[in-house]
């Protein structure tokens, strides 16, 4: 049995099956990367990997280069502000031209939805969604479950709460799709004018203050305020003190939940807004377990969708 899919634009679309596979493969390069110094793997030399990094990022775009290097790749790690592009050259133009040299996997971070699907349309090798705008953020959500799952284990059990800024993040809407085709029962918690109506439709329940559901949660999903996109969008967001009185997971509030609730964030983490320094430096915080997850998951990804191979290298 292979594996089809040639690139990641998303995790809508991907079944409960194509999420086990890339979890299952993902588990082994994290059982891999416990030795000292972290295994690396020979299969993907000779491939050459190019990351487009058009907004700023620290664990997504060193991750997957740490994961393409010890995956035995060549990396390229593409400077929008030493490129073509600051001379006015279009997208497509670069992206055509990039592929004119043969490269064989594009990985692409852009402030517009939809770049990696207009990457695929000039590149004849594998894109992998880095995360496009407000859309999707694919392998943050791969990683979650990753970490999830060496915890929790059975998806179907767990009820997670989702806190925060919703409407702007890429990130909820990827672990929102997730999670329920996994089977797992989310509730969305945060104000009204970044909460809307409409993710009812996505079968989830929505609340506008932690305190009302803290006590029947099994894992804290906190997002903090999308301010570079609040910017641009212009929406009603509330004062970072008025959120925090509602949503902030802190010391008094976590006394309400479940003693061995767990507390995830995908970075970077404005402290003492979204969640207290306290919790975030808890033994029952896994931002750190979420950045190790991520360079196995990358490592697994490169694997399916470069070798088309799901078993262990």
């Amino acid at each position: 049995m292979g594996w089809d899919r040639k690139d990641i634009f998303g995790i809508e679309g991907l079944t409960k099956e194509e999420l086990f596979t890339i979890l299952k493969l993902s588990k082994y390069y994290q059982d891999s990367m416990k030795s000292k110094p972290a295994k690396s793997f020979t299969l993907l030399q000779g491939y050459t990997i190019v990351n487009m990094f058009f907004e700023a990022s620290t664990r997504t775009r060193v991750s997957f280069e740490v994961a393409e290097k010890r995956m035995g790749a060549f990396t390229i790690n593409f400077d929008v502000e030493m490129s073509s592009v600051k001379k006015g050259e279009t997208f497509v133009d670069t992206i055509k031209t990039i592929n004119a040299m043969q490269v064989d996997a594009i990985v692409i971070r852009h402030s517009d939805c939809g770049i990696p699907q207009l990457t695929k349309k000039y590149f004849s090798g594998s894109v992998l969604n880095a995360g496009d705008g407000t859309h999707e953020h694919p392998t943050q959500t791969l990683l979650d479950l990753l970490s999830m799952w060496e915890h929790i284990k059975c998806f179907e059990d767990i009820h997670v709460g989702i806190v925060g800024d919703i409407l702007y993040s890429r990130v909820a809407r990827s672990l929102i799709i997730g999670l329920k085709t996994l089977g797992t029962k989310v509730s969305l918690i945060g104000p009204p004018t970044l909460l809307p109506e409409y993710f009812k439709d996505w079968g989830v329940n929505i609340y506008y203050k932690l305190d009302d559901i803290i006590s029947e949660l099994d894992i804290i999903y906190i997002y903090r305020i999308q301010k570079e996109r609040a910017e641009l969008l212009r929406p009603a967001i509330p004062s970072i003190g008025d959120f925090a009185k509602l949503y902030q997971v802190n010391e008094p509030r976590i006394k309400k939940a479940k003693k061995d609730v767990l507390i995830m964030h995908p970075g970077p983490a404005i402290r003492d807004s979204e969640v207290s320094t306290a919790i975030y430096d808890s033994k029952r915080c896994l931002a750190l377990d979420q950045v190790t997850s991520g360079v196995a998951v990358r490592m697994a990804l490169l694997q399916l969708l470069l070798k088309g191979e799901i078993n262990n290298a």
